[in-house]
């Protein structure tokens, strides 16, 4: 099937995905059925996130939805010489790419783990968000000098709040550097959110790799 139409819905719309995109699998296992059948999926998914793999020109993307009502969907034929390729969606997450106008890029989990609810100040600065430490730790700091009783139950407001938002601080603060949401990718680990990028922009730089030198002269000829 394909997501057809003048636009998605705002859940299609979250996960990235564009019209045109076509269902080539779930759960890694190839897709062929109608709308009826994309249901029953996710009804026997029992609410957990299915895993969703769409062919979009040359480059096939996964996301993981909670429901179908992504769009709407367009009868079609079945992906040819699909690969059965198992996944198992509840060891995924999705993860959110943010790209600046010169191809680089910055990546996030769209799940905030437990560090930031207990180690609130050390998620922040894991993550690069100057701004939003530094107010924190002077939060702490004042409610400390204040009474230092209130310390315990400051730092934990402080970590229910970074969990809850961390997500929209993180993507603030990219965009306040140029970036703007990208695609949205699900995948196991980090290592593998940068692979699945990397198939749908080979040229792509992650922002806080090591700068690559420049080849010479003499390093070309040798590769041709």
């Amino acid at each position: 099937m394909r997501l057809t139409g003048r636009k998605l819905t705002a859940a299609g719309t979250a996960l990235g995905l564009k019209i045109g995109d076509t269902l080539a699998a779930i759960n890694g296992k190839a897709f062929v059925g109608n709308a009826a059948a994309l249901n029953e999926r996710f009804t026997h998914a029992g609410g957990r996130p299915v895993a969703l793999t769409f062919r979009r020109g040359e480059v096939d993307i996964t996301v993981l939805a909670l429901h179908p009502d992504l769009g709407k969907w367009e009868l079609t034929a079945a992906i040819q010489n699909w690969t059965d390729d198992r996944t198992d969606p509840d060891m995924m997450r999705n993860w959110e790419i943010l790209r600046g106008p010169d191809g680089a890029y910055d990546i996030q989990p769209l799940e905030v783990g437990m560090m930031a609810l207990l180690c609130p100040p050390f998620w922040l600065l894991q993550n690069r968000l100057w701004v939003p430490t530094a107010a924190i730790v002077a939060v702490i700091a004042i409610a400390t000098a204040i009474w230092w009783v209130l310390f315990p139950f400051i730092y934990v407001a402080c970590g229910v709040i970074i969990q809850r938002t961390g997500t929209t601080l993180f993507r603030l603060d990219r965009i306040n550097l140029g970036m703007q949401p990208y695609a949205i990718v699900a995948a196991t680990t980090e290592a593998g959110a940068h692979a699945a990028y990397g198939k749908i922009d080979p040229r792509g730089r992650f922002v806080y790799a090591a700068a690559q030198e420049p080849i010479s002269e003499e390093e070309l000829e040798i590769a041709d």
